[in-house]
């Protein structure tokens, strides 16, 4: 593989695990709406609607995670990738819960993408 196709798969694995950002944000936007509209007018057909797309975003986050537990459970890799994508943290946060600086951290984050990557079932999720 060369290293341009390599970062590329990398950028497009990277988007992959930022939608579970993306969708506990609609989630979160979806719950605030739906109490909103609960007061303002409760409506069963409102509260469905909302609900589905609650639904959506869920299952989007479970299957990012199912895609993370790919990965050993005690590696670096995993937990870096995990600190990143599931919890949101920034770097400065994942250097300090880790005790790594930055290249290490980097090394790791890298090394976990590539070993999804190396994976047919990644690879299939992502159209690769």
């Amino acid at each position: 593989m060369t290293a341009a196709k390599q970062f590329e798969d990398r950028c497009c694995l990277k988007a992959y695990l930022s939608r579970y950002f993306r969708a506990k944000e609609k989630q979160t936007l979806l719950q605030k709406r739906l109490r909103r509209l609960q007061t303002e007018l409760p409506s069963a057909e409102i509260q469905n609607r909302i609900q589905q797309q609650a639904n959506l975003e869920r299952a989007c986050m479970l299957e990012i995670m199912d895609v993370l537990d790919l990965l050993p459970p005690e590696s670096m890799e995993r937990t870096i990738l995990e600190l990143r994508h599931l919890d949101c943290k920034s770097w400065k946060e994942i250097h300090r819960s880790v005790y790594l600086t930055r290249s290490p951290c980097f090394i790791y984050y890298n090394k976990g993408l590539d070993k999804l990557l190396a994976m047919p079932e990644v690879r299939k999720k992502l159209k690769l």
